[in-house]
């Protein structure tokens, strides 16, 4: 029924690309054309701003549902809610234009049962209400960004050179572009701090595979191959010998002058890029710890992992290659090898990929770093 009526609507001009377009703007970014802001009523919740919690975040890009905290959003692509479906215990009939405006702004299916009160109720205008439901008419069956007929295109960020592989996915030409241009599938980070490509990720939901953002917070659209800030220092305090004393910098190494020597400093990467060696006393030669999230020089040989891994993931998606499944299947990896770096386990409520640093000696003299004691594991569950 739902295909006859959008049909009907398509012949009459009312379902527009215009109209589509600022559907789809509302069920990726809770955003209005308009600028208006759109209210979404959460159980539980005053109204917050729609942006929070868009129909893409449950639902999937792609619209076929995903599991999110043990609850499964159900698959609302144009073919799906224009058949009569069992949704749980419950059967519900097909969906027309009305019953999902219905379902959208007060939380009751296509038969009048309640629907799980996970669900926010939206409030729409009748203009956004349309241009939603445009949206939904075409949902599931738009191409995947980025996907083309012959090729898969992947951006990247970074100064580090990285070359696409020559062998075909199923057809398809891997294409590396830079700058940040917005119509790929996929992208890598390479840089020394991907915490913009992490927020970009999250904001377009675009699936990121970023080498170095200790300090970010990735959800469920950026995946960091390197470990978080806690971890690092975790992993320096289990590179101290038992019933050590040591102090932490995370943020420069201010007063380091009046620290134990008999005891040990730790260092984020981040805290270590902020400090004078030069101001260190003497007195703590071989007692300075510095993480880093793989051994320096190995740049190269850590982005060129990087996009391996990638590649490798796509490869196992099949012809049929979609955001959606491609961070499923990153998500389900677990001590994948990475070339330069520790092995990467991910999962949905975790993307930190490891939690092992690589851990230094200060010579304060010499003002350099020696590679010992290397490899060092978190000690966290």
């Amino acid at each position: 029924m739902l295909r006859a009526v959008l049909l009907a609507l398509a012949a009459l001009g009312a379902v527009s690309g215009d109209a589509v377009q600022r559907g789809r703007e509302i069920f990726t970014h809770g955003r209005a054309a308009s600028g208006a802001t759109i209210t979404a009523l959460v159980e539980g919740a005053a109204s917050i701003d729609a942006a929070l919690v868009p129909c893409a975040n449950c639902h999937g890009v792609d619209g076929r549902g995903t599991s999110e905290g043990g609850i499964r959003a159900p698959d609302i692509t144009a073919a799906a809610l224009a058949d009569a479906a069992t949704v749980g215990a419950r059967k519900r009939t097909a969906y027309t234009p009305a019953k999902l405006k219905r379902a959208i702004t007060l939380g009751f299916d296509a038969s009048g049962n309640a629907l799980d009160r996970a669900m926010p109720r939206f409030a729409l205008t009748a203009r956004d209400a349309e241009d939603l439901i445009a949206y939904l008419g075409v949902l599931g069956k738009e191409a995947e960004p980025g996907v083309a007929e012959h090729e898969i295109r992947i951006g990247v960020t970074g100064d580090v050179d990285v070359v696409a592989p020559q062998t075909r996915i199923y057809g398809r030409a891997i294409r590396l572009v830079r700058g940040g241009e917005s119509d790929v599938f996929a992208a890598i980070d390479v840089s020394p701090d991907g915490t913009a490509s992490i927020e970009r990720a999250e904001r377009e939901h675009v699936p990121t595979l970023v080498l170095n953002a200790a300090q970010a917070e990735p959800e469920k659209y950026a995946f960091v191959l390197t470990a978080s800030a806690a971890d690092a220092v975790a992993a320096l305090r289990a590179a101290v010998p038992a019933s050590t004393s040591a102090t932490t910098f995370t943020n420069g190494c201010a007063g380091i002058e009046r620290v134990d020597p008999a005891g040990f400093v730790l260092m984020t990467a981040g805290a270590a890029k902020r400090c004078d060696i030069a101001a260190i006393p003497p007195s703590l030669d071989r007692r300075v710890l510095v993480a880093a999230g793989y051994p320096p020089g190995n740049d190269g040989a850590a982005a060129a992992g990087a996009l391996a891994l990638l590649v490798g993931a796509l490869a196992d998606l099949g012809r049929d290659a979609t955001r959606a499944r491609l961070l499923t299947a990153l998500e389900a990896l677990r001590d994948a090898p990475v070339a330069g770096i520790a092995p990467v386990t991910w999962s949905p409520g975790r993307h930190f990929g490891t939690r092992r640093a690589w851990v230094m000696t200060l010579d304060v003299g010499a003002q350099r770093l020696l590679a010992a004691p290397g490899w060092s594991a978190a000690l966290t569950p």
